[in-house]
């Protein structure tokens, strides 16, 4: 798999196949059995934490565990790496700019556990802008999202891999959502094997949806791009 950015690159596939295992190792929480794998062309193995959370943002699975903690003392968390190369004036300014370019700045001197589930998930991302990574992977960034919040989420991580020219990496579950604003498809299948990547046009089909998920379904296009309605399981 060759990832090249910036852009929204949406990892697809059935549950239980190794989404989250692999968005785990491109970050080094996990080392892979086997295989390589190389950010500009450097082993991951090789690189020190400390280098490699200056390049890499990771935002896990959202929960619904709050902490009395503030909003702008969470997004500055995310400026941790860089603390023996950067000013706290600066750290705040990018805590703030990164708030805003989620919309959320008005949040700023709220406590994270008055917030609602929608607006907690972009303080987790806003943290993640502020480390200023080169890619910024997130794991099932739109889980327990109502419709509207996933869409929400996913339309600004878009937004932003182009506006800041950052690589973002995220696990979708909704194929119409993926197909919808992702620049490029990665699916997944049992036993946890990338098998196509590619644009959402050219990768999601009714052949690839019988295959992979086991359901027939119909492929409409949708302004260029492939919406998936769904009949019944195999």
């Amino acid at each position: 798999m060759h990832i090249e950015g910036p852009g929204l690159f949406c990892i697809i596939g059935p549950n239980g196949v190794g989404k989250s295992t692999l968005v785990k190792c491109l970050n080094r929480l996990l080392m892979p059995d086997e295989g390589r794998i190389r950010l500009n062309h450097r082993d991951l193995e090789d690189m020190h934490l400390g280098e490699i959370s200056r390049k890499i943002g990771f935002v896990p699975v959202a929960t619904n565990d709050t902490f009395s903690t503030g909003v702008l003392d969470t997004v500055l968390m995310g400026r941790f790496p860089h603390r023996h190369h950067s000013s706290k004036e600066k750290d705040i300014t990018i805590a703030l700019e990164s708030l805003k370019a989620l919309d959320i700045e008005e949040l700023a001197l709220r406590n994270v556990n008055e917030i609602s589930a929608g607006q907690r998930q972009r303080v987790a991302i806003a943290k993640g802008i502020a480390q200023e990574p080169e890619v910024l992977i997130l794991d099932e960034p739109t889980a327990n999202l109502d419709a509207r919040h996933q869409i929400i989420v996913t339309k600004l991580m878009h937004r932003i891999s182009a506006e800041k020219g950052m690589t973002v990496i995220m696990i979708s579950h909704d194929l119409n959502i993926a197909s919808k604003y992702a620049d490029s498809v990665i699916v997944m299948a049992p036993p946890g094997k990338v098998i196509v990547t590619g644009p959402p046009n050219e990768v999601i089909t009714k052949e690839l949806i019988r295959d992979v998920y086991g359901v027939d379904c119909e492929i409409v296009d949708d302004h260029g791009r492939p919406h998936v309605i769904l009949e019944d399981a195999i």
